[in-house]
């Protein structure tokens, strides 16, 4: 790919950062069945989402990594640079992951602009407000870069191999994890006051099928952020006792409530505790 991948060698680590969130979003609306599209799509959202937090708590998502840090630099930017590299490379997207750039093919299909499925933008972990929060830092890193990942954003992306692009899923996941690992104690505290507030936004979320999206994402977070999974699947369970309480109540032709009852922060935390591990700080050796 030229224009993108080869931009890298010579940027700085917050630049990198940048493009790599860029690039993370870009492929989470990857084109085939609505399915796999959801599935697809909530999982790299979540793992883009702990990528934002991490340079939020990091310095790095506010152009400036923190001092404390500075002794895990090399470390950190050699995971930046794998990670890039994964997302940068189009070959290495197509053969190993199963995702490949078919705008060619797409005479008679949406615009890359347009989602396949509106239910792909319902569940958009990225509109959490602490998400966003981040997301803005990384933007106005984003306008300073200027057109070098312009190709790349208006390439259009479609899974080809299931199974290939879950494998992509799980290197971005070990990748993250290898960056909050390099976190100081008290940044990894920090992180996971933010996962839970996006967690608990996420949950509250006004969708117009509640229950289908939270069974989205329990089904797409349970072999990878079990936390999340759990929390999705209570949130879902105690929705579904409040529409049978109310349901009679109301008439043949009355409304159905679509919100779910809101978890609180302790409740969120007691899940955390009971699956025996910090919120989303995943433990296990950084790759390389």
């Amino acid at each position: 790919m030229v224009g993108f991948g080869e931009v890298a060698a010579g940027i700085s680590l917050v630049q990198l950062f940048s493009l790599c969130v860029d690039g993370l979003r870009t492929l989470s609306r990857a084109r085939n069945s609505p399915t796999s599209v959801m599935d697809f799509s909530i999982k790299l959202d979540l793992e883009t989402s702990r990528l934002v937090l991490w340079g939020r708590n990091s310095g790095v998502a506010a152009g400036e990594l923190h001092s404390s840090l500075e002794p895990v630099q090399p470390l950190l930017f050699q995971i930046l640079s794998a990670l890039s590299r994964n997302i940068q490379d189009a070959d290495g997207l197509k053969t190993k992951y199963g995702i490949h750039n078919f705008e060619s093919e797409m005479k008679n299909s949406p615009a890359p602009g347009q989602a396949v499925d509106s239910a792909v933008d319902n569940v958009d972990i990225l509109l959490t407000p602490v998400v966003q929060a981040g997301l803005q830092q990384q933007q106005a890193i984003s306008e300073k870069i200027g057109t070098c990942n312009n190709f790349f954003r208006k390439a259009t992306w479609a899974i080809s191999d299931g199974k290939k692009s879950a494998a992509f899923l799980e290197d971005i996941k070990r990748y993250v994890d290898g960056l909050n690992q390099l976190l100081t104690e008290s940044q990894q505290v920090l992180l996971a006051d933010d996962i839970t507030a996006m967690k608990i936004a996420l949950m509250g979320s006004k969708w117009g099928q509640p229950i289908n999206m939270l069974t989205a994402i329990e089904a797409a977070t349970l072999n990878c952020h079990r936390s999340i999974a759990l929390t999705a699947k209570l949130t879902r369970l105690r929705l579904e006792m409040e529409m049978e309480t109310t349901a009679p109540a109301l008439s043949s032709e009355g409304p159905v409530l679509e919100t779910p009852l809101p978890i609180g922060d302790d409740q969120f935390r007691r899940v955390d505790k009971q699956q025996g591990m910090r919120v989303m700080v995943e433990r296990g050796k950084p790759q390389s």
